[in-house]
C-alpha cells in the first residue's frame, strides 16, 4: 500500500480556548476536568473516591480560593459537562507535584510496572502526556482529547506498535511511485452525492483492534475488502462479514512486512487478496498478533470465505510520491465515490491521534498532510456536510485493554475541505 505505513452524527465537544495553565484557563474547566475524572476513576472502584478528592482537593483552597464544601455543591453540574481531563499535569503544583494525578491514572486502568525506576520514567512520560493533552485541547478547533490508556507510553513508543516507525517510514521513501491500479474513479455526478453519507455498520463489520501490532495497512485493506464484497451483490451475505486479517498480516510476503507495516497506498494487500482468491474467515484464521507482537508463520490451507477481487484502484488521483505536498486533492471526488459509492480506505498522518477523544479535528491540529508524513492506515465510512464544520467520518483499528472502542466508539471525525491528515491522498477500493 506508498510512505511506508504501519502498521459525528453531529460532534458536541466543545474545546476550552486559552493556554494549558490553571492561571489562564477558567476555574470551572478545571473544576469539570477533574471531577470527571475521579468519577470515571472512582466508578470502577468505590471505596477509593473519597481518598482520591481528598488527595486532589486539598489543594484547590490555597490555589483557587473557594474551599471544598462549593467545589462539591458544583460536581452534578461540571460532571454533567462531560469535560474529561484536561491540564492533568498543571492543575496545581501540589497535585502534580504529590503525583496523585498519576496515582489516579495507574488507579484507573490498571497499571503495574516492574521496579520504581520504571515507575518514575511511567510518571515522567504521564506528564508530559498530560501537557501535550492540554496543549492539544487549548488549541483551536473543536477536538477534544482525554488522558486515555495510552497515556504513560511515549510518542515513539505508541507509534511502534500502533503506527509506524520512522525508520520504516523513511525504508521505501525513496523507491515510492505512483499507482492508479486499474484506473481512477471517473467523479461522474457530484450532484449525486446526498449532504451527508454514514455507512459504519451499515456495510462494515464492528471496530477491532490490532493491538501490539504494526498491522493497520492490513485492517484497512481487509476492511475495505469486506465493505467492497458486500456491496457488490456477490457475497450473498445479509451483514457484513469479518475476513481474516492474520492471513493477510502472515501470508503477504510481496511488497509487506507484517508488524512492520507496509507501503501506504502501495496496493501490496489487494495483491495478496487477489494471488489467494479472497481471504478466509476470521473464525478460521482469528487475528492473534496484537497479543504476540508478531507477525507470525503463514497457514496454508484456510478454506476462502469471501473478498474475490479482480484489481483496486482510487477514488480521486493518488498523491504519494515522497515532494508531493498534497494540497489540491479532490476532496468533492471524494464526497461523490463516498456519497453514492460506498467507504474507502485511507492512510493518514496520524501523529496527534493518540489521545484524541471526541469531535472534529481540523487540519491545523492534525499537521501535515503530505505524502511523506501518512503514518496510519484506516477507513473512510463517510462525512456529514451540513454540520456548522463538515466533516469525514473515519473508522480506527484501536481499542482499550478493557474492550472500549477508542475515540468516538472507534471512530475520528476529521474537518472536510483542507485534506485533513492527508485522508485524500491515497483513498483505494476493490475492484469486485
Amino acid at each position: 500500500m506508498h510512505a511506508f505505513i504501519h502498521s459525528k452524527h453531529s460532534p458536541k465537544s466543545q474545546v476550552p480556548k486559552g493556554l494549558c495553565n490553571c492561571r489562564t484557563i477558567s476555574k470551572e474547566v478545571h473544576f469539570k476536568a477533574v471531577l470527571t475524572f475521579i468519577s470515571e476513576t472512582s466508578a470502577k472502584n468505590p471505596n477509593t473516591r473519597a481518598s482520591i478528592f481528598s488527595s486532589v482537593f486539598r489543594y484547590f483552597p490555597r490555589f483557587y480560593g473557594v474551599g471544598l464544601q462549593s467545589t462539591v455543591r458544583k460536581s452534578k453540574k461540571m460532571r454533567a459537562a462531560g469535560i474529561t481531563l484536561l491540564c492533568a499535569a498543571s492543575l496545581a503544583p501540589g497535585v502534580y507535584g504529590g503525583n496523585d494525578a498519576f496515582e489516579a491514572y495507574v488507579l484507573r486502568f490498571g497499571r503495574r510496572y516492574a521496579s520504581d525506576t520504571e515507575r518514575g520514567a511511567r510518571r515522567a512520560v504521564f506528564r508530559h502526556n498530560a501537557l501535550e493533552v492540554g496543549r492539544l485541547n487549548a488549541a483551536r478547533g473543536d477536538a477534544v482529547f482525554e488522558i486515555n490508556e495510552f497515556a504513560d507510553r511515549t510518542p515513539a513508543e505508541f507509534q511502534a506498535v500502533r503506527r509506524m516507525s520512522n525508520a520504516e517510514l523513511a525504508r521505501n521513501l525513496a523507491t515510492r511511485q505512483a499507482a492508479y491500479g486499474s484506473g481512477v474513479w471517473n467523479r461522474g455526478l457530484n450532484s449525486a452525492a446526498p449532504p451527508h453519507q454514514n455507512w459504519f455498520l451499515k456495510a462494515t463489520t464492528p471496530i477491532r483492534d490490532q493491538g501490539q501490532c504494526g498491522s493497520c495497512w492490513a485492517f484497512s485493506t481487509v476492511e475495505q475488502v469486506e465493505s467492497d464484497w458486500y456491496l457488490s451483490g456477490k457475497s450473498g451475505w445479509a451483514t457484513p462479514k469479518e475476513l481474516s486479517v492474520q492471513q493477510m498480516v502472515s501470508c503477504d510476503s510481496k511488497g509487506a512486512y507484517g508488524c512492520g507495516g507496509t507501503n501506504p497506498g502501495g496496493g501490496s494487500g489487494y495483491d495478496f487478496v487477489m494471488q489467494n482468491g479472497g481471504l478466509a474467515s476470521e473464525n478460521a484464521y482469528p487475528y492473534v498478533s496484537g497479543k504476540t507482537k508478531s507477525t507470525g508463520a503463514c497457514k496454508k490451507g484456510a478454506p476462502i470465505a469471501g473478498g474475490t477481487i479482480r484489481n483496486y484502484t482510487y477514488a480521486v488521483k493518488p498523491c504519494d510520491l515522497p515532494w508531493n505536498t498534497c494540497d489540491g486533492q479532490d476532496e468533492e471526488a471524494l464526497m461523490n465515490y463516498v456519497g453514492t459509492k460506498g467507504p474507502l480506505s485511507i492512510c493518514v498522518n496520524a501523529h496527534v491521534w493518540q489521545f484524541y477523544k471526541s469531535g472534529v479535528m481540523n487540519g491545523a491540529t492534525c499537521g501535515a498532510h503530505d505524502a511523506g508524513s501518512l503514518d496510519h492506515c484506516v477507513q473512510l465510512v463517510g462525512y456529514n456536510k451540513t454540520a456548522p464544520q463538515p466533516y469525514w467520518i473515519v473508522r480506527n483499528s484501536w481499542k482499550y485493554a478493557d474492550g472500549r472502542a477508542w475515540g468516538q466508539d472507534g471512530l475520528i471525525f476529521l474537518a472536510m475541505g483542507n485534506n485533513t491528515c492527508g485522508l485524500a491522498n491515497v483513498p483505494s477500493f476493490a475492484e469486485v
